[in-house]
């Protein structure tokens, strides 16, 4: 039980949006894009030429629709905004230099390769072996996970027997999670309390953020101020991105 409670606290401080794994080992390279619609495949492919990352990601995600300005962001920051409220992983392999993103509950979901364009080292042997390999990974993975049998190896526990248990863990949970009596360990409030605390704390947050006029407390500029020199800098750099005279201090 001591368990139970312990993995039902975890999730219960989950975040709002999801998790996702950090894709460890890539690069720090910076993303400045302008994103209006563009399905997230799209969107990859251009990240892929800024940083000559390849990606692989599940197919209810190629054509995810993306928006919004994205300037100077790193990698893992770019796609946790892209995928915000996503539940999502992200693997980097670092022999190929490719990042894997699927998404969490899918098990029969085919992947979709991106690679750079336009590079000179491109090979089409390596490609088409690099599709043979990630094929056969798909296959293996299918026949692991759809086997009840099959041992998890950091528990050896049999998967049969993890989901029972994810199972009844669900149960304790939702019993909790549904009861606005229940009292939340940390801070000793009741759920309810915490709801109406966060519905405040909701309410006065759009109040500020949908006021132009609001004041970001650690630069003291107005929303306004910050939107307009946001805008002026990611200008500024597209300017010298595609200005082949520009020299990057």
């Amino acid at each position: 039980m001591r368990i139970f409670i312990t993995l039902l606290l975890f999730m219960l401080f989950l975040p709002q949006n999801g998790y996702s794994a950090q894709p460890k080992g890539v690069c720090d390279p910076t993303i400045t894009l302008r994103l209006e619609e563009m399905p997230f495949e799209q969107v990859l492919k251009q990240v892929s030429q800024q940083t000559h990352l390849s990606f692989r990601i599940d197919d209810n995600l190629a054509q995810k629709k993306i928006s919004g300005n994205f300037v100077e962001n790193d990698v893992e920051t770019f796609i946790a905004k892209c995928l915000r409220g996503q539940n999502y992983s992200a693997i980097h392999d670092e022999a190929s230099n490719t990042l894997t993103i699927r998404t969490f509950g899918e098990k029969n979901n085919q992947l979709v390769d991106i690679s750079p364009t336009g590079m000179t080292d491109e090979s089409p042997v390596i490609n088409v072996d690099l599709q043979k390999l990630h094929a056969k990974e798909d296959v293996v993975y299918k026949q692991y996970i759809n086997d009840p049998k099959a041992i998890e190896p950091l528990t050896s526990t049999h998967l049969n027997d993890i989901a029972l248990l994810k199972d009844e863990e669900n149960k304790i949970y939702d019993e909790y999670i549904n009861n606005p009596g229940s009292v939340e360990p940390l801070t000793g409030i009741k759920l309810q309390e915490i709801g109406e605390l966060k519905k405040k704390e909701s309410d006065s947050f759009n109040q500020n953020i949908n006021n132009p006029k609001s004041v970001e407390p650690l630069t003291g500029m107005t929303l306004q101020e910050i939107a307009k020199l946001q805008t002026l800098e990611a200008e500024t750099h597209i300017e010298n991105v595609n200005n082949p005279l520009f020299i990057n201090p």
